[in-house]
């Protein structure tokens, strides 16, 4: 078993299910094993789509004092600059406690690749290809640190290899995240 797509969906909306739809549509034409996790209920015909599903009510969205995200705009009127700011819920966390819960079902499965997908994610034809194909060399995100340059991780798209997702599972926890 080579890779395992898992799909992270918040699909509360028609217009939400329906790219999810497509999405699965399209990783089953690549004969491509699929992990749905949802904070929603989907219904049976979408859970009978997929190879796995996961079904996590809790949807834990941060408010502060804990964590908040500050969003602010400056006007600038006859009296100088104004700054208007407000103080928003931290939806951060849910997609990371998402990722961990499937990790931690999907490392168990025992696949060589893990590839991380959001619902909404367009697929290209250089997508498919690493999903069909995943590779260390491959993979459009590499989770390390250069010297001098820190790369990135996409929560929309990117392929881990197993011993590579087994390490940074450790590291996925509440406290690291509001560190």
């Amino acid at each position: 078993m080579d890779n395992l797509a898992i799909i992270l969906s918040h699909c509360d909306s028609p217009e939400k299910i329906n790219l999810l739809k497509r999405l699965i549509k399209r990783l089953k034409s690549l004969n491509i094993d699929i992990l749905l996790c949802s904070h929603l209920h989907l219904e049976a015909s979408i859970q009978q789509e997929v190879t796995y599903y996961i079904y996590d009510k809790d949807n834990p969205i941060l408010y502060w004092p804990e964590r908040g995200t500050c969003v602010w705009f400056d006007i600038m009127d006859t009296k100088g600059r104004v700054r208007l700011s407000r103080m928003c819920p931290d939806y951060g966390w849910t997609v990371m406690d998402q990722i961990k819960k499937a990790s931690n079902f999907a490392l168990l499965l025992k696949y060589n690749h893990y590839s991380f997908i959001n619902y909404d994610a367009i697929l290209t034809d250089q997508l498919d290809s690493y999903l069909v194909n995943p590779s260390e060399t491959q993979s459009p995100v590499i989770f390390t640190h250069q010297r001098h340059r820190s790369l990135s991780v996409s929560t929309i798209f990117t392929v881990v290899k197993r011993n590579v997702l087994e390490k940074i599972n450790v590291y996925i926890d509440k406290s690291n995240y509001l560190k």
